[in-house]
């Protein structure tokens, strides 16, 4: 199953921790954080050391973070968490959601 971490705005990642959960669940990593208001989304990071550049300007906000081990579908950005819903609300999950309701493409934004 894939690793889902909630961080609040007012603790630090522990980078050594962060980077051991990717090491375990390396098939795609990404992360949505929360600034005035609305949430920054990054995802289709395939190194750890593409996840920290792209994470490092957020890590001090409320961020959830999530690393993919993939049990179904592609290695690819389009499966990589976490899932813009609106300009307020991204998700991520552990486990498999068997139904679809909505296909979008990943948009420029969603990348960085």
């Amino acid at each position: 199953m894939c690793l889902a971490i909630y961080k609040p705005a007012e603790c630090m990642p522990d980078w050594g921790a962060l980077e051991e959960g990717f090491q375990s669940n390396d098939d795609g990593a990404g992360f949505a954080a929360v600034a005035d208001g609305k949430v920054i989304v990054s995802k289709g990071h395939f190194t750890f050391d593409d996840f920290r550049e792209a994470y490092l300007p957020y890590q001090h906000l409320q961020s959830a973070v999530h690393f993919r081990w993939a049990t179904h579908g592609k290695t690819d950005v389009l499966n990589c968490h976490p899932f813009r819903i609106s300009d307020e609300t991204a998700l991520i999950h552990n486990g498999v959601l068997s139904i679809c309701l909505l296909y979008t493409s990943p948009s420029p934004r969603d990348r960085g």
